[in-house]
């Protein structure tokens, strides 16, 4: 299934969304389908393959990706965020421990976008935010203890 898309230049981008009920089978996947000729690329590196693609941002030269896993329990679990080098095909990985539900540039940043909150990423470093805008070290946030 067409998970997230974006158009450039007469190619519509996206990421393959899926059901992966054992959380183990490899099948995803990203790339394009040409307009003009009628034809899809897709691309499947293995730092890519056993996730879903949660978000993707398409850049001139480079494709940032989110991952995540959609599992038995009906949820999904973080798989980190990629940037794919369109020249080289080269990908670094950034490990996270959220989702990353959209991606899009905000000056010479990333806005990561997740479900409580949203996190700025710049040349890997991350400052993370809850959506009332405090920053906070990780998500979730740790919850207040109480003494009992």
């Amino acid at each position: 299934m067409i998970g997230p898309w974006q158009i450039e230049d007469g190619k519509i981008w996206f990421g393959n969304n899926y059901y992966d009920g054992e959380g183990m089978t490899g099948v995803g996947a990203f790339g394009y389908f040409d307009t003009s000729t009628r034809r899809y690329t897709l691309f499947s590196p293995p730092k890519v393959a056993r996730y879903e693609i949660s978000a993707i941002l398409v850049e001139p030269d480079r494709v940032w990706i989110g991952l995540d896993q959609f599992g038995e329990d009906i949820s999904t679990s973080p798989g980190g965020l990629v940037r794919w080098n369109r020249i080289t095909h080269e990908i670094q990985s950034y490990p996270l421990e959220f989702v990353v539900d959209s991606i899009r540039v905000e000056g010479d940043l990333l806005r990561l976008k997740t479900r409580n909150g949203y996190a700025l990423f710049r040349e890997g470093e991350i400052h993370r935010f809850l959506a009332n805008g405090r920053r906070i070290a990780k998500f979730p946030p740790p919850q207040p203890t109480t003494d009992g």
